[in-house]
């Protein structure tokens, strides 16, 4: 057996003073396109589609650049784009396209399909379209050949969404979930009348904005509800905006007036900081340490440590610690375990 080894863990945690306010937002612009904006990130790659075309970010979305002109129309649609390793799958006002190498080259993927706007996700070995004008497609061979769910709701489905091998749908009143990788679809008892849904890969997120019924959460596929409107004050009405990236979730109100708030979490909505606005802001991501949004001027974004400010943690100096891993730091897989003082976002090398 080998020897357990000791490692030199160094934690540089850059903290804002805690005097901060949510009032003086970092929120930096860059030469992205205006919203409104559906963002989706693969690897290190920032994706963006407007109503102009489909854009992409090598740098954490420091800078965007057109690579498609494929664009969508449909302001009220949720989820255009799904990401699974190289794979690009975008809902375009043509229909659907893939990209097989992030975005470089693209096919159509229309066959059985509707050639309009629609969402879209990625189970394990099936895709799932839904359309807002009615209908729930799927596909086992990577958008080849699709066929229409019949036994899917037949009326206009206003948000998709899964999480692992299990499928949602809602078209604003029920919410509906699959268990079979989309065959058959099953009516749930939802917190409010869902209008928007989304996840994080581990909670299922509800929203209910034009009855006025704010957020809700779900970490059992949709059987028990959690509200999770604290710190959200009225914009928890109106949600349509967002983002998540393992626990971090962005937030906001659709369509938000320059009066807006922009909301994150770093505990997957159990608590939510003011995280400043942006103009008339549209569309939100989450990539490498930043917060992405787009506004009326275009896209602007803002470092994810600012979330320590905001919090009112004081400032702590870089520290390093011996800790202790098994079986070896060089074997394929070594946990290491450790706990800091307090909780934020943090960089960590080692």
């Amino acid at each position: 057996m080998l020897p357990k080894r000791l490692i030199a863990l160094s934690v540089f945690t850059a903290l804002a003073l805690a005097s901060a306010s949510s009032s003086r937002a970092q929120w930096i612009q860059t030469n992205g396109p205006a919203g409104p904006l559906w963002f989706a990130s693969c690897g290190p790659n920032l994706f963006a589609l407007t109503w102009e075309g489909f854009y992409r970010s090598t740098d954490s979305g420091a800078t965007f650049s057109l690579i498609e002109k494929r664009s969508l129309e449909d302001p009220q649609i949720t989820h255009p784009i799904a990401v699974k390793d190289s794979h690009i799958y975008l809902m375009a006002n043509s229909g659907l396209c893939r990209s097989k190498d992030g975005g470089n080259y693209w096919s159509a993927e229309n066959t059985g399909l509707l050639s309009q706007d629609g969402e879209i996700t990625i189970l394990d070995s099936t895709l799932i379209v839904s359309y807002h004008s009615g209908g729930v497609y799927r596909s086992t061979d990577g958008g080849q050949v699709w066929k229409q769910v019949q036994s899917a709701p037949n009326g206009p489905i206003s948000s998709l969404t899964s999480i692992g091998n299990v499928a949602f749908i809602t078209d604003s009143n029920r919410l509906y979930r699959s268990t079979d990788e989309g065959l058959r679809w099953t009516q749930l008892d939802a917190p409010c009348f869902p209008e928007y849904l989304a996840s994080n890969g581990k909670w299922l997120f509800a929203a209910g904005s034009v009855y006025g019924n704010g957020l809700y959460r779900s970490s059992d596929s949709g059987i028990n509800w959690q509200n999770i409107n604290k710190d959200l004050g009225r914009d928890s009405n109106t949600i349509r905006e967002f983002a998540a990236s393992g626990h971090i979730i962005a937030i906001g109100p659709w369509g938000s007036p320059s009066t807006g708030y922009i909301y994150l979490s770093t505990n997957d909505g159990v608590n939510w900081m003011n995280f400043g606005s942006v103009h008339r802001f549209n569309g939100l991501g989450l990539i490498e340490g930043y917060a992405v949004a787009a506004g009326a001027f275009g896209t602007a974004r803002r470092s994810l440590l600012d979330t320590l400010a905001l919090s009112g943690v004081g400032a702590v100096s870089a520290f390093s610690a011996n800790i202790q891993t098994f079986p070896t730091p060089f074997s394929q897989a070594t946990t290491i375990t450790f706990t800091p003082e307090t909780s934020g976002y943090a960089d960590v090398s080692i």
